[in-house]
């Protein structure tokens, strides 16, 4: 017995899926695109055929760091000790203080937590530390949005690995 798929039904059936799928990539597609998104933003300075180009250090454009803030950064770099294992390393507490840092607009905290959140750490098939694609994209556009250069490198890097 041979199925034939000519019968009005699977017609409909056919047209209807192919309704469905066009409308989700379209909507799929208009969320990728808002362009209040950082991520959606090329800004002038990164157009490739621009004509002049002026060489500037980072630090003369990212904000003061919150001296508190800067302390729970440093405490938690302390404890990323590349002594120990990342099973040695309490990552709980690493991942409160840099949250606590970030609150502040602490740049690198907020960076390194994001960075943390693309990956996860991971000792074996356990995690260390839960991959949280969401909040590493939240925060790099925070750090976008303060106007810090490395973020803008970070989305780069997330595009180019298909992050």
């Amino acid at each position: 017995m041979t199925l034939h798929f000519t019968h009005p039904a699977w017609q409909t059936a056919r047209q209807l899926s192919k309704a469905i799928l066009v409308s989700f990539f379209l909507l799929l597609s208009a969320h990728a695109m808002d362009m209040s998104l950082p991520r959606n933003h090329m800004p002038e300075l990164f157009h490739p055929h621009r004509t002049q180009f002026a060489c500037l250090h980072e630090a003369e454009f990212v904000p003061a760091i919150d001296p508190q803030a800067e302390r729970w950064y440093q405490e938690a770099e302390g404890m990323r000790d590349p002594r120990f294992w990342d099973d040695e390393i309490d990552w709980s507490h690493v991942i409160t203080l840099y949250r606590q840092a970030a609150e502040r607009k602490h740049w690198k905290a907020m960076i390194d937590l994001a960075t943390l959140y693309q990956d996860g750490i991971w000792d074996g098939d356990k995690p260390l530390v839960e991959r949280k694609p969401q909040a590493a994209m939240a925060l790099t556009e925070e750090a976008m949005r303060l106007g810090i250069p490395l973020a803008w490198a970070v989305m780069g890097n997330y595009y180019r690995s298909g992050f």
